[in-house]
């Protein structure tokens, strides 16, 4: 499951039962979160009870940004990177198998982004084998096509 919730920070807060909704009517083996407005700490509750032991993130910085990325205890997943915009993994399949994710929240303030794109195309220059990129990427081709 991957979802920009745009906001955990409040056991009030309406996104809660809707991703308790989501967790429980499909088996996920991982749950990437942006914009939980809150910690880490606060994020893993909400979805340990599904399953999801293993977690890492970003914590949010006041009221804004916030990743939580967690995974099933079978998933093997090792961390190599981690900012308030993307998280890189490495997903071991088997003894010599892996693949790569780049979890994304793309920066929403354009004159931010060169940096955050470059950031990345670092990463996956030095990528040797296939990566999976998902997330918000806050890229748009034109105004009409935002939500």
């Amino acid at each position: 499951l991957v979802w920009n919730c745009r906001g955990l920070n409040s056991s009030l807060a309406p996104t809660i039962p809707k991703l308790r909704a989501m967790l429980s009517f499909t088996s996920y083996d991982f749950v990437y979160l942006m914009e939980t407005k809150c910690n880490v700490e606060l994020t893993a509750p909400y979805c340990r009870p599904f399953g999801f032991v293993n977690y890492d993130g970003i914590d949010a910085i006041g009221s804004s940004g916030g990743l939580y990325f967690g995974w099933k205890k079978d998933i093997r997943i090792t961390i190599l990177y981690k900012c308030c915009n993307f998280i890189i993994c490495q997903v071991q399949e088997c003894k010599d198998r892996f693949w790569y994710l780049c979890l994304v929240y793309g920066e929403p303030y354009t004159s931010c982004r060169e940096y955050v794109w470059g950031n990345l195309g670092d990463w996956l220059d030095k990528f040797d084998r296939p990566a999976l990129l998902i997330g918000d990427f806050n890229q748009v081709a034109f105004s009409w096509d935002k939500m």
